[in-house]
């Protein structure tokens, strides 16, 4: 099994204990499985940019750029004057403009970027129509599911689409 494998391996088994000690019954180990979680997740990460071919940096994909700074504009919109709460909303978009600054994944992170944007107006229309006081909670739990789970995810699948169109033809 290549680097590049175990890598990816490594990032699933970490974010699926990430989401496990964070949704799973909550005890006192809860805390100690999400945050393995997270030091799993970070280190297949290492590998993976470790194991990349010398990949060509390029300038970040228009199309990438102008739906990351919608979905900003929109956070920055509903957020007002809070920059913590801004700053963490940006994340997933600077993901995806830094995934498609990448020659392998540069077109995958377009539909990338358009799955964060539309999750991030779905989580911004569920708490503005919500009549839950605890809605809000939402604002951050939303930047996390884009970085950790919808990104990443969409990037693997928009991948593995443009390696199958590439050998179709």
């Amino acid at each position: 099994m290549t680097l590049g494998r175990v890598a990816l391996v490594a990032c699933a088994i970490g974010i699926a204990l990430f989401l496990a000690g964070l949704y799973g019954p909550a005890n006192d180990s809860s805390l100690y499985v999400s945050g393995a979680g997270c030091v799993l997740l970070l280190i297949g990460l290492g590998a993976l940019v470790f194991a990349m071919r010398k990949a060509t940096l390029l300038l970040p994909h228009a199309a990438v750029v102008a739906v990351s700074l919608l979905g900003i504009g929109l956070n920055a919109y509903v957020n007002g004057g809070a920059t913590g709460f801004l700053l963490w909303a940006s994340v997933p978009y600077l993901l995806c403009i830094v995934a498609s600054c990448l020659a392998p994944t540069r077109v995958p992170a377009i539909a990338a970027t358009v799955v964060v944007l539309t999750f991030d107006a779905f989580v911004h229309y569920s708490v503005a129509t919500s009549r839950s006081s605890t809605a809000a909670i939402a604002f951050i739990y939303g930047p996390l599911w884009n970085t950790l789970v919808l990104a990443p995810v969409a990037l693997l699948v928009g991948s593995a689409v443009a390696r199958w169109r590439a050998r179709a033809d």
